[in-house]
Parts: C-alpha cells; sequence; structure tokens
C-alpha cells in the first residue's frame, strides 16, 4: 500500500459538554508533531521471593491515554490550548473594539471544572494516515503541560501534553485551518521586557504545568475514574544578553516582572504576564570566543493579587 505518511495527518480538538462524552473537533491545529503512547498500561509486581533467579511474573494494571502534541502557534487556535490548559473560572473577556476585536485573558483557574475533572473536557483528534482513514480519539482529556517557546529565525511553538480517560477511533473528517492570519507568530513579531525594559532576547520558553493525577476505582482497569490536581506552576528559561546588573538581581533573589508579547495584524496579540519572576539559575560562561549570553532559568511565583495571565486578542470571543 501507499504510505503511510504524516503530511496526511490532522490534530483536531473539541470541548465537551459532559465527561464521558467524546465529541467531533470544532477546530484543527496545524501540527509540527504527534507523539506519545495512544494507551499507556501500568504493570504490578506480584512476587520477589520466588526461588530462582529469573524475573517472575508481573501483572496488567491500570490504563490511561496519553498523548503530546507540537503546534506552531496561530493567534486564531492558540486559544482553544490556552482554555484547555488553564480552566474557565478564571477567565475574563474585554470588548476591544465593539463586534471586532475581545481580548480573553486566562489565569489559573481556582475552580475544578468538573466534578470528574479540575479542567474542562477535550475530546483530541489525530488521524494517523492509514488505509482504514480512522481517527484516534482522546475523550475526557486533561492538559498536564503547556510548553510555548521561540527563538531566532523560527516561528512560536506550543508543546502540548495531556492525560485521557480513554480512547478510541471515529471516521476522518476534511480538516479546515485560519485563513487569516494563516502564518504562525513568529519571532519576528515577539518582543520581551523585563522589569519594564526591552530585552535583547535569542530565546525564551514558558512552561505551564499542571500535574495531572488519574484516580481509578476497584474493579476497573479502563477507564479512569475522575482526575485530580496539583498546585499549577509556571517557570522560564531565557536566552539574552543581559547586563551584569541582572547576575545581582539573581544573587539577591530579587522579583522581576516579566513580559513576552506577539503581536499580529490587525491588533491581534498573545501576551504573556508574569509579575513575579525570581532567577533560579543564572550560569555564567564563556564557551569560546563567539557572543556572550546568559541562559537564565526562573520561577514564577503567583499570588491572588498579582497573578501571571495569558492574554490573547482576536476577533474571536469565546473558546
Amino acid at each position: 500500500m501507499a504510505g503511510p505518511y504524516g503530511m496526511r495527518g490532522y490534530v483536531g480538538l473539541g470541548k465537551q459538554s459532559a465527561w464521558g462524552t467524546p465529541v467531533a473537533a470544532s477546530a484543527f491545529l496545524p501540527a509540527l508533531s504527534v507523539g506519545g503512547n495512544a494507551l499507556v498500561i501500568d504493570r504490578f509486581e506480584t512476587a520477589n521471593v520466588v526461588g530462582g533467579v529469573l524475573e517472575p511474573d508481573d501483572m496488567a494494571g491500570a490504563q490511561r491515554v496519553e498523548m503530546e502534541a507540537v503546534l506552531p502557534i496561530n493567534l486564531l487556535t492558540i486559544g482553544h490550548v490556552l482554555n484547555a490548559a488553564l480552566g474557565e473560572s478564571s477567565r475574563s473577556v474585554t470588548v476591544v473594539a465593539s463586534g471586532v476585536l475581545w481580548t480573553t485573558t486566562w489565569a489559573a483557574a481556582p475552580a475544578d471544572a468538573l466534578t470528574q475533572a479540575p479542567l474542562p473536557a477535550y475530546t483530541w483528534h489525530a488521524l494517523y494516515d492509514s488505509v482504514a482513514n480512522q481517527v484516534h480519539r482522546v475523550r475526557d482529556s486533561q492538559v498536564s503541560r503547556v510548553t510555548i517557546g521561540v527563538a531566532a529565525n523560527q516561528a512560536a511553538q506550543a508543546t502540548v501534553a495531556l492525560v485521557g480517560r480513554s480512547a478510541d477511533t471515529t471516521a476522518a473528517v476534511n480538516p479546515t485551518y485560519p485563513a487569516s492570519p494563516g502564518a504562525p507568530a513568529d519571532f519576528s513579531v515577539c518582543s520581551v521586557s523585563l522589569g519594564g525594559a526591552a530585552v535583547d532576547a535569542d530565546a525564551l520558553t514558558v512552561t505551564l504545568e499542571t500535574p495531572i493525577e488519574p484516580v481509578y476505582a476497584l474493579g476497573s482497569q479502563l477507564p479512569v475514574s475522575f482526575v485530580r490536581r496539583g498546585p499549577v506552576q509556571a517557570r522560564v528559561a531565557l536566552t539574552a544578553t543581559l547586563a551584569r546588573s541582572e547576575w545581582l538581581v539573581f544573587q539577591n533573589q530579587v522579583e522581576r516582572a516579566l513580559l513576552v508579547t506577539w503581536t499580529q495584524p490587525a491588533s491581534f496579540q498573545l501576551a504573556l504576564r508574569f509579575p513575579r519572576v525570581v532567577w533560579t539559575a543564572y550560569p555564567l560562561s564563556i564557551p569560546g570566543r563567539e557572543r556572550l549570553v546568559v541562559q537564565a532559568e526562573g520561577k514564577v511565583l503567583n499570588n491572588p493579587t498579582s497573578a501571571w495571565v495569558a492574554a490573547l486578542t482576536t476577533i474571536q470571543s469565546a473558546w
């Protein structure tokens, strides 16, 4: 047979109205790659002292679904990812231009979205090109991590990791993608400021992580009964030309405000605002004769009066 080819696949997602009920994809996301295990099956030991040197048999345990996708950041689709990762109980919408532009702002949701899960439940779809033309569908998905990164001469990318309750297949459809802007946000429209001053940055990575704990009930290996979460965490990594004074900021553990924006035509913008960042690593090195940069790593601090947020301005008022 011909293929299969990755280029003929697609990634889509749809927000579920109820736990346990998968839905069709309502948005399609151009992807660079899709990975992870379609099905993860734990195994557990049953004996250790067995009168021999051969490893004793173990047994199959609980099952879950995991998936990871690397997506170029298109401002008309990244809102779906932010909504899935940060939740809706702290989401707000502001009118920028009536009937034309809206800004949606997300903070880490303090309340669980569902009785069974902390975040909105999504059905993710991934088409793996095959004769059967079947889409791998992951239901009741919870996004555990989003890593947003950009480097010089590159498009901005989001790596999305999720845990799903169960998976099955469904018929493929013809995906549709945003037409304007069709191109992703890239390095040329990205700006970084630290403490209110522009930074000459080479690369930046922001990681938003919600530890996801699948909970299983007695009497069943699959699906997951419900999901709980740990504390939401945010981290940053910045490669930049920074002044000597910034090393003193690290030494004294002074908090810094970090703002990252991508701005495209028609006033479309993605802004990541972190009012309180402390550097956790600030290595000073001379690798050779080339230009010197610092590869700093930081932790984002958070409290209700100075919460970090993601703000997205587009023609969409709902996600």
